[in-house]
């Protein structure tokens, strides 16, 4: 958050968003972190498992109503192109990941490596939802 002392600026990355044609990359990556990582509970690795539309995102409303007004808000859509190489040399940062007994690890990466071929030509593409709200102080 960016902070004067009239204005208060909130750049927020929600997280994914679908992409409204069924979400068939989603899906197909998930089977794969849900066999490898099947307790993830709260800390998942491959993130919120509930898709939004990127018209279902609203403001918060947890801010302090006696010091600020919501001037704007606006959640624009973000996709990000990876492809095989990229997507498992990322999660190969990832501390779950590392932590894996290595044969696990390169199975779990071999596996994701099929999906991403087999069904998704090669290239994940992946669809965030970006928010940005401008409160102004009373």
């Amino acid at each position: 958050m960016i902070y004067s002392n009239h204005t208060a600026i909130w750049l927020i990355k929600p997280g994914r968003i679908s992409d409204e044609n069924g979400d068939i990359p989603y899906h197909a990556l998930r089977s794969i972190f849900d066999k490898y990582f099947p307790d993830d509970g709260e800390d998942d690795l491959f993130g919120d498992q509930s898709l939004k539309k990127i018209s279902e995102f609203t403001p918060p409303d947890d801010y302090d109503k006696d010091l600020y007004e919501l001037v704007h808000f606006e959640c624009f859509p973000t996709k990000i192109k990876m492809t095989k190489e990229q997507t498992i040399g990322l999660l190969g940062t990832i501390s779950k990941v590392i932590a894996m007994d290595e044969e696990k690890r390169e199975m779990f990466f071999e596996d994701l490596g099929k999906i991403i071929d087999e069904k998704l030509g090669g290239v994940v593409e992946r669809r965030m939802g970006n928010i940005w709200i401008v409160y102004k102080a009373k």
